[in-house]
């Protein structure tokens, strides 16, 4: 036999206790509010987490500096505010139904472990211990300490496995191989990729125009005009991050097979609580470092019967060739390019080449204002480049404006972007390589009699439309290596 036990409540009972149940629940909570500001500035500090240490609640501060946390546990609790860029700080409070309590921050700035930190790909950051594959990431005011004319030059000696090869010439092309040579025909250089963007940084080259009068050189290299990363700013660069392999550079493609250097420029973010004016000099100088040996035993000619020079075309003995295999240079008399017929002492010339070069030099000035707020940033900077190549009259000039902003939408969604532009002015871009117009070349053959001071002063004395000939000491397979610089259009 079953029994039922029924239990009768008055209706107005029930309605009472629902009604006083909210007030009992809320009379168990209550709310904190606070400011937390910058210690150094005193500035309100926005989007600072702040939450109840153990109970799962939180909120962050507004525009000006302010939080509210509502719902909190009455009693003794901790409170942590925390933002990227400044020390934790915990606070006890507590917490009553009656009124809220009151808790106010100043955090201090704190130093970031930026090395920590790469971005691998799109503009992702990511701990480095964290990823798969290798990298390396530089500091870009590293870069800025010994500038270059082209920062690819600046890698040199500061990324495990990348072989930088300098330019060879002012303004010329920087090469970089990464973990050795892929391709025996194809492009063995790694991608380059500026703030997300791949750039084309490709060698940019013409063919050489002119010649001297009368005469028949055919195998003229053309000019090297540099590559695209010759354009960015060492003082521009926050960071360089060099992703190796094709499972680092995945996200880039078959163009990224040779891995990938990433360039992340800077945003003016760092400027955050004020405007920042940053101005930077830098003055290089440079000279050659190592010349080829010459032999100073023998002079110009094929034999040592002995040498008459009329035209440099063949017309004397043994004029017409460039080679040093000629007489004994022991100081008896020969005619010579210069003496009008006139025998003159067969002497080595042990400086001729080493007197062509002068001490180039490289002036750069840089200027940057930037400003950030909580939600935005900008950067401007202008930057003045007068460089003077070791080639005589050999000059470079580089004017630059950038300009990089961006503004936070909402939490998930950032719009960021940059513009820069970029004036480069050479004057007599000398040729390198294997070439007529390239002196290297030239020199190999120098015969070691040729005084160079001598050729230079007699190409400045020469009068273009004259119709005589340029001052030279073979007319065969050879132009003036003074004539090359001083006298060919070449300029851009």
């Amino acid at each position: 036999m079953k029994r039922f036990i029924v239990w009768t409540v008055p209706l107005a009972s029930l309605a009472l206790a629902l009604l006083a149940a909210p007030s009992l629940l809320q009379a168990q909570t209550g709310n904190v509010t606070g400011l937390v500001t910058d210690a150094g500035t005193l500035a309100p500090l926005e989007a600072v987490q702040v939450s109840i240490v153990g109970q799962g609640t939180g909120g962050s501060t507004n525009a000006e500096g302010r939080y509210l946390v509502q719902g909190v546990p009455v009693g003794e609790v901790t409170i942590q505010v925390e933002r990227l860029g400044y020390t934790t700080q915990t606070a006890q409070v507590t917490i009553s139904s009656d009124a809220a309590a009151v808790a106010d921050f100043q955090l201090a700035s704190e130093a970031l472990l930026l090395e920590e930190v790469v971005v691998t790909a799109l503009g992702i950051t990511r701990a480095e211990r964290s990823l798969g594959y290798s990298v390396q990431g530089i500091d870009g005011d590293e870069l800025a300490e010994n500038r270059d004319t082209n920062i690819i030059s600046s890698l040199a000696g500061k990324v495990a496995g990348l072989v930088v090869t300098p330019p060879a010439v002012l303004g010329g092309t920087s090469k970089m191989v990464l973990r050795g040579i892929a391709s025996i025909s194809g492009n063995n250089e790694p991608l380059i990729v500026v703030d997300g963007v791949p750039i084309d940084n490709s060698r940019r080259e013409t063919a050489a125009n002119g010649g001297s009068r009368g005469s028949v050189v055919r195998n003229r290299s053309g000019i090297d005009y540099g590559n695209m990363a010759q354009d960015l700013d060492p003082s521009n660069i926050e960071s360089v991050t060099v992703l190796r392999g094709a499972n680092a550079a995945a996200l880039y493609g078959s163009r990224a097979s040779n891995g990938v250097v990433e360039i992340v420029t800077k945003s003016g973010r760092g400027a955050l609580g004020g405007t920042t004016i940053t101005a930077s000099s830098n003055f290089v100088i440079e000279s050659p470092l190592r010349l080829v040996k010459y032999q100073n035993a023998y002079g110009g000619g094929a034999t040592d019967d002995g040498y008459n020079w009329v035209d440099g075309r063949g017309g004397g003995e043994n004029d017409g060739v460039d080679e040093s295999w000629g007489p004994p240079l022991n100081g008896r008399p020969f005619p010579q390019w210069w003496s009008n017929g006139v025998p003159q002492p067969w002497l080595p010339s042990p400086m001729n080449v080493r007197e062509y070069f002068q001490t180039g030099h490289n002036l750069t000035t840089n200027f940057a204002i930037s400003n950030a707020t909580e939600r935005s940033n900008v950067r401007f900077s202008a930057l003045r480049m007068d460089a003077t190549g070791m080639a005589p009259q050999n000059e470079a000039e580089r004017t630059q404006l950038a300009l990089n902003a961006g503004v936070e939408v909402t939490e998930r969604f950032n719009i960021d972007g940059s513009f820069q532009y970029t004036q480069t002015q050479g004057h007599n871009r000398p040729s390198p390589g294997n070439g007529s117009y390239s002196a290297i070349h030239i020199f190999n053959w120098f015969q070691r009699q040729v005084d160079a001071q001598r050729m230079e002063r007699a190409t400045n004395e020469w009068d273009e439309s004259s119709g005589v000939l340029t001052p030279n000491w073979n007319h065969n397979y050879h132009d003036n290596v003074y004539w090359l610089q001083f006298f060919r259009n070449n300029d851009d």
